[in-house]
């Protein structure tokens, strides 16, 4: 069974399943970086909003030899766990007065991004592109999220300046930023996987200590959100990469480890040249096409107080 009819099949599977008052469609999905991905859309009588659930992370487990049986069950209990109640009235897209209390911003890059962006409203910062979505909060939907397109500002009636000004001003009071020393990361990671004791018997003495930014050993800090999802937007925010630079007395290299965060560092620590490079290779062998953010470094002038490309 080729991916074609393993997804006519489970559209097929889910009609029978769910009855004719229920529509069930697999539509295309323009994600980051322009990937396409294709999702099936479950939408209950009356009901105007619905999970994405993405088929081809299935169609690799039917080809890795997960029964179809089971594959159908799994994909029927995601949608019972994340599908939404009807509490939101089509109406409420429409009032923008509402909406626009949870109005905020992500970067995105801009040349990987030529289709999505023809049809957002964005600005572009060097070579990353801002752009805006909003947040929705009600009692059977928690941080589901909407991309603002350019028929929301139709719709709404605004320009794309006052959903930038007021993007501005929610995106660091919703999306707090949050710094952590790369230290305290690992540390974290490996009590969680496995008893932190027994790993540090298991390899010396090693240096795990909670790293405050007096120390000069290591400098390597991630700057992300308190959700940690579409947290490299942080770089944007007026307090933390100042203060961040302000703190250990040095201009600042920003790693683009992903959409979700950057790394900071000081510039005298490693050459711009090799972290390119390292850039370069996590995208490649690391990451996936949808959660990368940049190919290169950028660099936070304290003089200019600004972030260039070096």
């Amino acid at each position: 069974m080729n991916y074609t009819e393993f997804s006519d099949y489970i559209k097929k599977c889910f009609r029978e399943l769910m009855g004719n008052d229920v529509r069930i469609n697999i539509i295309t999905i323009i994600g980051n970086n322009d990937c396409e991905r294709e999702a099936l859309i479950i939408l209950e009588k009356d009901n105007t909003m619905s999970p994405s659930i993405y088929l081809k992370e299935y169609y690799e487990d039917y080809m890795n030899g997960v029964p179809m049986g089971e594959i159908i069950a799994y994909i029927y209990g995601v949608y019972k766990r994340y599908r939404i109640q009807n509490d939101i009235n089509a109406d409420f897209f429409y009032n923008y007065e509402k909406i626009k209390k949870s109005i905020v911003y992500k970067l995105v890059n801009k040349e990987k991004n030529k289709k999505m962006l023809q049809d957002i409203p964005h600005y572009d910062v060097l070579d990353l592109s801002v752009v805006f979505y909003f947040i929705i909060n009600t009692e059977s939907v928690q941080n589901a999220t909407a991309m603002i397109n350019n028929e929301h500002l139709k719709m709404w009636n605004v320009s794309r300046d006052e959903i930038f000004k007021i993007a501005e001003e929610n995106t660091p009071r919703l999306l707090a930023y949050d710094i952590k020393s790369i230290d305290e990361i690992l540390k974290k990671h490996f009590e969680q996987c496995r008893g932190f004791d027994e790993y540090i018997s298991d390899n010396g003495a090693m240096h795990m200590e909670k790293m405050s930014l007096s120390q000069t050993d290591v400098k390597m800090f991630v700057l992300t959100n308190i959700f940690q999802m579409n947290g490299a937007a942080c770089m944007l925010y007026e307090k933390p990469v100042r203060w961040f630079s302000e703190k250990i007395n040095s201009d600042i290299y920003i790693i683009p480890s992903s959409i979700h965060e950057v790394i900071m560092l000081p510039v005298n620590d490693i050459g711009k040249d090799e972290l390119n490079v390292m850039v370069e290779q996590v995208n490649r062998e690391e990451l996936a096409e949808c959660d990368i953010l940049s190919d290169h470094v950028y660099l936070y002038d304290r003089k200019k107080d600004t972030i260039i490309i070096p």
